[in-house]
């Protein structure tokens, strides 16, 4: 029986959403992609419908509102929570709660509640079995599970055999012959199942197609696809895996940069979104990176190749956004950091140099220009002087990300200009920055 109708056309979306009512709200989904399908669906009365989720617009057609309309003329009393942007008459319905963002998880799953009247109690004290199933398909989508997964012994109730376990390779086929032995679902024991779903989560999110979400959308999940990235590479190195999600990230990054008319426009994205710094960083050092070599006369079109590649590959290997924003010896010695943090930051650029070597069809001297990104040239600590051996390429990314810092600390509106180059000015001092400094300053903002 269903608590809760899902409106949504795009399948990924689809299994994404309705794995996460499932387990967090506890509610039992049903989807279709059609307003009249939906609507016959709430007129059965067998139905037990809750709560309708849908998206704004599909196909050119405003979902939605076409949805609303009709439940009013059939005098159906539903609330409706809408993911996208929506007419005023949707926004202003006591009934209906609109949000931007759909990929967002946590905000969903936290509007459902509200509009739904599921209270955070209700949603922690859910009378869950002592082993959650949940479709096998769904394993598709990792590698390799977080926790022990298990199946039940077709035609025996109670016998919970073990599955796969954390180490254990997942692949399609393992997955095919299970299915073909009558295994429908996979089980998680309770305290592990929202660990395995937000696995599944996120890797469904980073594979997402971004041509097919909105702006707001974009970022969320860019923001995700880059954490979950960093997170393979720190724990598998280079691997098939960490390649093909590797370039993934990096295509999805490439057309989100150069869509962008001004970097004004990118940063309010970026900040209305709450995106973490690292990914701010990546977004908005890629724009900034790619305007400044247009002004390089010795610049050629394999250039841009590069600087994307780095503007991802840099910081791959740090581990928050405190250690994001260190880029100075003075920085660094400031910072709040044990053993470990200040090891990892002190040979990040080194060690993210050495992965950059070794990935197939990496550019040609890419790994250079990452191992000098803070100006030394073995990729070790934040020096306070420059060798004059630095490549004109790591030259212009050193700038380029001192003033990308500077933007992101300023904020949307807020860049005071004259105090962003006064200080790159006392940064990189002598003349061979000089022309670069100046290029920034036909930067569209």
């Amino acid at each position: 029986m269903a608590d809760i109708l899902l409106i949504e056309n795009n399948e990924e979306l689809e299994n994404l959403y309705n794995l996460n009512f499932k387990v967090y709200l506890g509610l039992n989904p049903l989807s279709t992609k059609k307003v009249e399908t939906a609507i016959e669906e709430i007129l059965k009365e067998e139905k037990k419908i809750t709560l309708i989720v849908s998206k704004a617009e599909m196909e050119g057609s405003k979902t939605a509102e076409v949805l609303l309309e009709k439940m009013k003329s059939e005098n159906i009393k539903i609330p409706l929570l809408v993911i996208g942007k929506s007419e005023a008459t949707l926004e202003n319905d006591d009934s209906t709660l609109v949000m931007d963002v759909g990929v967002d998880l946590k905000t969903l799953i936290r509007n459902c509640a509200q509009v739904a009247n599921i209270t955070a109690a209700e949603m922690v004290g859910l009378d869950v079995p002592n082993y959650f199933p949940i479709p096998v398909h769904y394993l598709n989508r990792i590698k390799s599970p977080i926790c022990k997964t298990f199946f039940l012994e077709p035609g025996d109730e109670n016998n919970y055999q073990p599955l796969f376990s954390p180490g254990d390779e997942i692949t399609s086929d393992k997955v095919k012959n299970y299915m073909s032995m009558g295994v429908s679902e996979i089980y998680i024991q309770k305290n592990d199942r929202l660990k395995l779903v937000n696995q599944i989560s996120n890797e469904m999110i980073s594979e997402l197609s971004f041509d097919k979400l909105n702006d707001n959308e974009r970022v969320v999940a860019g923001d995700i696809q880059v954490a979950t990235v960093s997170d393979k590479f720190s724990e598998m190195g280079i691997t098939k895996e960490t390649i093909n999600s590797a370039k993934k990230c990096i295509r999805d990054i490439a057309k989100d940069v150069k869509k962008n008319k001004s970097l004004k426009s990118m940063l309010k994205n970026l900040l209305s979104n709450k995106a973490s710094y690292l990914y701010k960083h990546i977004q908005v050092l890629s724009y900034v990176s790619l305007h400044l070599i247009k002004h390089a006369d010795w610049a050629k079109k394999e250039h841009e190749e590069k600087l994307m590649f780095a503007c991802f590959f840099h910081d791959i290997l740090l581990k928050s956004d405190d250690q994001a924003k260190i880029s100075t010896k003075e920085d660094f010695d400031k910072a709040d950091l044990n053993f470990e943090q200040k090891e990892t930051l002190k040979h990040h650029a080194l060690r993210a140099s050495e992965l950059a070597r070794i990935f197939p069809k990496s550019p040609a001297g890419v790994d250079l220009l990452i191992r000098q990104h803070h100006g030394a040239l073995n990729g070790v600590g934040f020096p306070e002087n420059f060798s004059p051996n630095l490549s004109p390429l790591s030259l212009n990314f050193m700038v380029a990300e001192a003033y990308t810092d500077r933007v992101i600390e300023a904020g949307d509106g807020k860049m005071n200009k004259k105090l962003i180059f006064s200080f790159l000015n006392r940064r990189y001092p002598t003349n061979r920055f000089k022309k670069i400094i100046e290029a920034l300053d036909k930067i569209i903002l």
